[in-house]
């Protein structure tokens, strides 16, 4: 059983997979220090990667994997982290993608539940006042809910922008 937020998605797209993975690398900010690596892997192409404003995505693109996060202008707690895999098929080729939590955020769900939980059995065991430990209880259980909720969103939120970035129309990929 899986404790922390996860999901999976797979792509079927009717286009090579070498063109797949120049579709990410187009739409990708390199991480800082990659910027040189990142305009050679995919100079072959004889494109440029598209305008800053247009990059949705942060991470590295490889011709069969790649790791991404949606650019975000404020911090987002509950971001997902997109490691994907693409493979060939005689039809195209299909995007593997989970998308998980960074591990700083998995670091701080388990310690706020840890805390929590932690309160709860101080409270009911050691001073004897239920109504703290079901406080310290609602509050370890509302931030656990509360992050699952955001997580959710923040996927949904990547799953609009793959049509976009693998140029399709969404009902040629199965979501």
């Amino acid at each position: 059983m899986n404790w922390f937020p996860a999901s999976t998605q797979t792509l079927v797209l009717p286009c090579r997979a070498n063109h797949a993975s120049f579709c990410l690398w187009r739409h990708i900010m390199p991480l800082p220090g990659q910027k040189e690596a990142h305009e050679k892997a995919y100079a072959s192409q004889n494109e440029l990667p598209l305008p800053e404003k247009e990059r949705f995505l942060n991470g590295w693109v490889k011709p069969k994997s790649f790791k991404v996060s949606r650019r975000v202008k404020q911090p987002e707690n509950f971001l997902p982290l997109v490691h994907g895999s693409i493979e060939a098929t005689s039809a195209g080729c299909l995007v593997f993608m989970r998308y998980r939590l960074f591990p700083a955020a998995v670091w701080y769900l388990s310690f706020v539940c840890a805390v929590s939980l932690l309160l709860t059995f101080f409270f009911l065991f050691v001073h004897n006042k239920p109504w703290l430990a079901i406080a310290a209880l609602a509050f370890g259980i509302g931030n656990y809910v509360l992050g699952l909720a955001v997580f959710k969103r923040q996927v949904n939120k990547l799953k609009v922008l793959w049509p976009v970035i693998f140029d399709i129309n969404p009902e040629e990929a199965n979501p």
